[in-house]
């Protein structure tokens, strides 16, 4: 849009304010509540890859997808694709969308330009290849190994596209969703289909929930909801191929800002007892010892979202800390208002127990324990204080006809977002 900056709700009380000069905190002129600025990105030159372009450069891409947000913020926008076509000819579905030629520089075919990684409709990600990378990668003499064997010792892609179909790479799309279905067992269970009961307990009828990247549990949770207490629940889960957003992630966190998330899920590297989270490093911020991801919208969902619940698969001492090393999403002593801060935690699901985020006394309370756990237990592997009421009740496990759904109807369903985790089910 070629403004300087522009406003963010949330963030406020994260340690992004410490370590990131492209956040500031002014004083609203309207309002006069203190307000996060964030300056606008303005790259060069951005490179996409997409599905087509036709000969006029008018280029297709899924229509979940936000790179366009890209293209646009560049000087210069640069487009690889997978096939180009004659103009009148590049025609989108319910899948794809366009975008104009004027937004482009140029526009080059290099097809299978997304490898490793997979592109919708040409072929799926090469896992074999992911799997080396992440291995090499680790380790700086490897590292250089992979540089020197894939980039530095080719003449082009088509020679690097040569070389992964020589070690085994097939470049195939599968679009078919496992069918296979699992017998309920006589009330066997697995963790994760206990927690994903209980995330469907928290799924109220006609509200808008959203689930993020990288979290089948909870979405396996919400799906359930939706086909059984739930049936009228506004679900986006991103990377659903059925979602109902027009774009990906950017139009969730502007619906978060609008204040139209109900619930939300997050999970966390480390938690404390002011229910600050952390998903960005272990240690010092310049010199950590682990770099994660980071938060991808957290900082700012955690405020947005009017409950949050956060989901963890361990539960020690490691994980929920005295104190958090950075503070990802800030927690309880922000001191922010209800306009800077209209939502926030809600409960917390681990492999141990739930536990209730009580926001008006700032404490975390142990609300049940999970069958074989002990309150103890929970206390023993949390590193803050929790308050323990004198009678902890056991948590409901599922029942046989939410296994029977979860085994089948869900799984079919969480196959076409996540089909490894459905094959391991």
């Amino acid at each position: 849009m070629g403004i300087p900056f522009i406003p963010v709700r949330g963030i406020l009380g994260s340690d992004y304010l410490r370590v990131q000069p492209r956040f500031k905190v002014i004083r609203c002129p309207f309002s006069g509540h203190q307000t996060v600025v964030v300056e606008a990105i303005t790259p060069d030159v951005s490179v996409i890859h997409a599905l087509k372009a036709d000969e006029r450069g008018n280029v297709l891409i899924e229509r979940h997808s936000d790179v366009d947000l890209a293209v646009k913020a560049a000087k210069k926008a640069i487009a690889t694709v997978e096939e180009v076509v004659k103009e009148g000819e590049l025609v989108g579905d319910e899948k794809t969308r366009l975008i104009s030629w004027i937004n482009f520089y140029a526009i080059v075919h290099v097809p299978f330009g997304a490898h490793p990684v997979s592109c919708p409709g040409y072929y799926c990600i090469d896992r074999d290849h992911m799997t080396r990378y992440v291995k090499m990668a680790a380790d700086e003499e490897l590292f250089r190994t992979y540089l020197k064997n894939y980039i530095y010792d080719l003449t082009g892609h088509d020679d690097y596209i040569r070389l992964v179909k020589q070690e085994g790479w097939r470049p195939q799309y599968r679009d078919d969703r496992d069918k296979h279905s699992m017998s309920p067992g006589k009330g066997d269970y697995t963790l994760d289909e206990l927690i994903m009961t209980l995330i469907a307990r928290e799924v109220n009828d006609g509200t808008c929930v959203a689930i993020g990247t990288l979290s089948p549990v909870p979405a396996a949770g919400c799906i359930l909801a939706s086909l059984t207490t739930a049936p009228h629940v506004k679900l986006i889960i991103l990377g659903d191929p059925d979602s109902p957003l027009d774009r990906g992630s950017s139009q969730l966190f502007d619906m978060a800002q609008r204040g139209l998330i109900d619930l939300f899920f997050l999970s966390f590297v480390q938690m404390d007892g002011d229910c600050n989270l952390n998903l960005t490093v272990i240690g010092e911020h310049q010199k950590p010892l682990i770099r994660f991801p980071g938060g991808a919208g957290s900082s700012m969902l955690y405020h947005m979202a009017k409950k949050i619940i956060m989901f963890k698969m361990s539960h020690t001492k490691r994980d929920f800390v005295s104190k958090v090393d950075f503070i990802t999403c800030s927690g309880f002593n922000a001191g922010l208002n209800d306009w800077q801060r209209p939502g926030g935690p809600y409960k917390i699901i681990t492999n141990l127990a739930v536990m209730r985020a009580d926001r008006e006394r700032k404490r975390v309370i142990l609300e049940s324990v999970h069958p074989g756990v002990s309150p103890r237990k929970v206390v023993e592997n949390t590193g803050f204080e929790i308050e323990v009421p004198s009678s902890v009740p056991e948590t409901e496990p599922p029942n046989t006809e939410q296994l029977e759904i979860l085994r089948t109807k869900v799984r079919e369903k969480l196959a076409g977002i996540y089909r490894e985790y459905s094959r391991r089910w």
